[in-house]
């Protein structure tokens, strides 16, 4: 990947923009977004670790029903408190998994906690939504900030409180550690090559030192929008671009049950094409090739844990950052090789 690349997240410009006022403002900010109590954190996953310690949860006794192709790091932080099933009928909660950012129909029974990280807008001017338990949410897939940070939405404000607490109890990073972990992940999404103190192969262990050291890094969130208008104004932005795809592609991208109603901004749009995997490969390739970091992956048509029917596509970015320019020039790749079908 180089620098100029385009990927599913947006980037910092060259000029880096100042930390928030405040934690607790960027917290109130989300607060208002999502219509409930918010803590920062981290990442999304040490959300998920503590909200799997709150609920006293223990790997060698409690079972987390989740759906596959997760990323690791997302396995890594539910073992340390639970073990990863896909048979929900031994599981006593449910990983509700909005994939890319497409609600879930399946309502599960039990402890749920949703995993929104790839589902920060509801739709393209609110993230409130009917809530099934706490949520974790990341901000770097969708904002351009300059560090690793997500957290919860919770419940109330007792269980905000409680994540707040247990937040603290953790040892302070020592001097130094939040900065190299911050340059690590700078490495990682400018695709600068592996090598040196600050190489992208670091990205691991600074995964691992997020559950270490939980509590938000204020310099991590340079970058966030101030306000639910900004927030807002993303998502306004990543619905445009949303209609675009599907009015180019209709069916192409999912059909009508597919998608859920609304001004939809997922974190990318799914592009199944004819799904023969060899065209999908061909066009990941080709975007590529126009410094469109796409990939392929597999998404369940029906957004259902249980009843699932995972196909391949192409995953292609639709985030705010996306010039008028830039989606024409996916558009037109996706067309040349779709004409030579």
């Amino acid at each position: 990947m180089t620098k100029a690349a385009i990927t599913h997240a947006p980037r910092p410009g060259d000029e880096p923009a100042p930390p928030p006022e405040s934690i607790e403002a960027v917290e109130a900010v989300l607060a208002e977004w999502f219509a409930r109590p918010v803590v920062l954190l981290s990442s999304a996953r040490a959300g998920l670790r503590l909200l799997l310690e709150l609920h006293g949860m223990n790997r060698h006794r409690d079972h987390l029903y989740l759906p596959p192709f997760l990323a690791r790091c997302v396995l890594n932080a539910v073992t340390y408190n639970a073990f990863p099933v896909h048979d929900g009928a031994s599981a006593g909660a449910t990983l509700l998994y909005h994939q890319y950012g497409f609600p879930q129909r399946h309502i599960p029974e039990g402890l749920v906690i949703e995993d929104a990280a790839h589902a920060f807008f509801a739709s393209g001017k609110s993230g409130a939504r009917t809530w099934r338990g706490p949520a974790i949410f990341s901000l770097p897939k969708f904002f351009p900030v300059a560090g690793l940070c997500g957290g919860v939405v919770a419940v109330d404000e007792r269980q905000a409180d409680a994540l707040r607490a247990a937040a603290r109890e953790a040892l302070p990073a020592p001097a130094g550690v939040r900065e190299w972990m911050r340059a690590v992940y700078a490495a990682w999404r400018d695709g600068e090559p592996p090598g040196g103190t600050e190489g992208a192969q670091w990205l691991e262990p600074v995964y691992e030192l997020l559950y270490q050291f939980p509590t938000a890094d204020i310099d991590d969130l340079a970058g966030v929008p101030a306000t639910v208008e900004g927030l807002a104004a993303a998502g306004r932005r990543r619905a445009e671009h949303v209609a675009r795809l599907r009015d180019r592609f209709g069916p192409q991208v999912g059909n009508d049950g597919f998608w859920p109603p609304g001004d939809v901004a997922p974190y990318a749009v799914p592009y199944f094409g004819t799904g023969d995997p060899a065209k999908l490969h061909e066009i990941d390739t080709a975007l590529g090739a126009n410094g469109i970091e796409a990939g392929v992956y597999h998404v369940d048509v029906r957004r259902d844990m249980v009843e699932a029917d995972y196909r391949q596509c192409v995953l292609v970015p639709c985030h705010q950052q996306l010039s008028a320019t830039d989606m024409d020039r996916i558009c037109t790749v996706i067309d040349e090789l779709d004409r030579q079908h």
